[in-house]
């Protein structure tokens, strides 16, 4: 956990934020929706994906909306560019009742490649947060992925 002790620097995009941690490096893409920081190691890495959408009618709406995409996401994850098998785990949607929805899930694929994923919206954004550690003697996953998914904000600012 030695970047816990490091600090964090906050990354800030429309419709929200996240904490990451301040030695981690990164890019933005041209259009400012996507975020590439890395550890200086690299041996792990995370990516910030933010998508805007047309709010819904109603809460069913959002979630039917947020629902597709957590799937859509999910089997993404499950094709392999090298034929591994891929373990995904379950994911549970988190409500919040403030408007936003999120949700965890995390998995494994056969060459050891480990990446755990938040998925958040709120008032027609959606950010994707997805770990990925490629060396099994990086930090653990785990150490990494609660304080930096527990930063994550998305929707109108208060």
């Amino acid at each position: 956990m030695a970047f816990l002790s490091e600090g964090f620097r906050p990354i800030t995009f429309n419709g929200g934020s996240i904490a990451v941690p301040r030695t981690w490096k990164g890019r933005t893409s041209d259009d400012g929706n996507c975020y590439i920081i890395e550890a200086p190691d690299g041996t792990m890495g995370i990516t910030l994906s933010i998508y805007y959408f047309t709010v819904g009618e109603t809460r069913e709406d959002d979630r039917f909306i947020f629902d597709r995409f957590l799937a859509i996401r999910r089997e993404s994850e499950l094709v392999s560019d090298e034929g591994d098998e891929i373990v995904i785990g379950e994911s549970v949607v988190v409500d919040r009742g403030d408007g936003t929805l999120s949700a965890i899930f995390a998995g494994r694929e056969g060459n050891g490649r480990q990446f755990m994923v938040k998925i958040a919206m709120n008032s027609g954004t959606l950010a994707v947060v997805y770990l990925e550690r490629v060396d099994d003697e990086a930090e653990r996953i785990d150490d990494v992925a609660g304080p930096l998914f527990r930063s994550v904000v998305v929707g109108p600012s208060d």
